[in-house]
């Protein structure tokens, strides 16, 4: 049989370019199909991270930083981190935020005063003025107006610069909500602690001791408060010291009570171990007396 070499050649020519032909299609085609591929996981991407609880304008988080700090109904906040407060909270959720749906402020005869309701309760810090801030200290290094219930403080602003005291009664695994006193206390770098209820024929007084530092120094202020009308407490303050006196002497200040007579001491130590705030007794002098009535 004889071949045409020409006629052979065209042909392998001809054959060839289908073969690229084909070869170019099926990738096209093939980048399509993950191009299709990237774009649906890019929109389930989105979707997954547009839900209501990853992104919240009232959050407290570096993003917001620059956010005033408004006044809004919780339910704008619409976050279901959110507990709805029905009257009591767990133990475990003391340190919990209170996102009160009331909130008001108004001036009395010897100190601002507040007027809330609790709205609920939260592990998030938001960026809203109706917001209680809770103290780090337990209800046990507060004061029990009776045994059942305690007076446990928090902090009314995000700047921690005013505090509320709050009344709960103690049950074994919860806190129910008893009320709260009206005065708007000052904590600027400092902690509003009540320390002890003190009662006298038909009075009742909450004795209270406000820490505070500040460029590195420390003082105390020991307050007395009287209860008006169960919300409200007429403050006065007692007396007040620096906890360092020198390089190496401490004082603090100390009372006693006798019948309605407390009588306040300022005590002086030796600060035998900087470090690990060992003391030796020196003395102690007189400071004031106050008499409940």
């Amino acid at each position: 049989m004889h071949f045409n070499v020409n006629t052979l050649s065209s042909k392998g020519f001809l054959v060839c370019l289908l073969l690229i032909f084909f070869a170019c299609k099926k990738d096209t085609d093939g980048s399509k199909k993950v191009l299709g591929n990237r774009d649906t996981v890019q929109q389930r991407v989105l979707k997954k991270s547009s839900k209501p609880d990853s992104v919240n304008p009232y959050w407290n988080v570096s993003e917001n930083s620059t956010r005033g700090i408004d006044i809004v109904s919780p339910s704008e906040i619409n976050d279901t981190f959110i507990n709805e407060f029905s009257g009591k909270i767990g133990l475990a959720d003391l340190d919990k935020n209170l996102v009160l749906s009331d909130y008001k402020t108004s001036t009395g005869n010897n100190s601002s005063l507040i007027e809330f309701e609790i709205y609920g309760y939260s592990p998030k810090v938001y960026r809203i003025k109706n917001i209680l801030v809770p103290y780090p200290n337990g209800i046990d290094n507060y004061a029990k107006t009776r045994e059942d219930e305690v007076i446990i403080p928090y902090f009314n602003d995000l700047e921690l610069e005013t505090s509320v005291l709050t009344r709960w009664i103690i049950y074994s695994d919860s806190l129910e909500f008893d009320g709260y006193f009206k005065n708007l206390m000052t904590s600027k770098y400092s902690r509003v602690l009540p320390k002890e209820v003190l009662r006298f024929e038909d009075s009742e007084y909450i004795l209270g001791l406000t820490t505070h530092g500040e460029g590195g120094g420390y003082g105390e202020e020991y307050w007395l408060g009287k209860v008006v009308d169960k919300d409200l407490l007429n403050i006065k303050t007692i007396c007040s010291t620096g906890y360092h006196f020198s390089d190496d002497t401490l004082r603090q200040i100390s009372y006693t009570r006798e019948n309605n007579l407390l009588t306040f001491y300022e005590g002086y130590y030796k600060n035998t171990n900087e470090r690990f705030n060992e003391k030796d007794y020196l003395f102690k002098k007189k400071l004031t007396e106050v008499a409940l009535d």
